[in-house]
């Protein structure tokens, strides 16, 4: 984890220095990976996609509230995941796509499919989230905060 980076955030507003409280972030993991089993098993890309979001963004909340820092927006979450879990610029660059969707989806109220969505975009965000949670299952032994 490059703290440096995040502390910079903290300096200009964008993050809280704050740390996670007791069994905070092993909650946000295992809600995180409900909600990627069930994107796995949903029926329809609207809801596959909204589920694969939201396990998205709670593994990013997790990584961001484990590393001692909160934010009040959504996609800084996302953009801190190359210093608090190494995501890779591919797979950000999905995380950062599936934020524009749904926040094209919540705020225009526009319906995925006219969106003109890639049609690939559902199966690379889950599997980017899955490689996140990876990540972050792999990092959690080292991580002291839970115990």
């Amino acid at each position: 984890m490059k703290s440096a980076e995040l502390e910079n955030l903290v300096k200009t507003g964008h993050l809280i220095k704050e740390p996670p409280l007791p069994g905070e972030v092993r909650h946000s993991l295992k809600r995180a990976a409900n909600l990627l089993r069930d994107a796995g098993r949903a029926g329809t890309s609207d809801g596959r996609f909204s589920l694969a979001y939201e396990s998205a963004y709670a593994y990013a909340r997790a990584a961001l509230r484990r590393a001692g820092f909160r934010s009040s927006a959504r996609y800084m979450a996302f953009q801190c995941l190359v210093h608090t879990a190494d995501t890779s610029k591919q797979d950000w660059r999905v995380f950062d796509d599936a934020h524009r969707t749904r926040n094209k989806i919540a705020y225009d109220g526009e319906p995925l499919e006219t969106l003109g969505m890639r049609t690939d975009l559902v199966e690379e965000l889950l599997n980017a989230t899955e490689r996140l949670a990876k990540c972050l299952r792999e990092s959690e032994d080292s991580c002291d905060h839970e115990r």
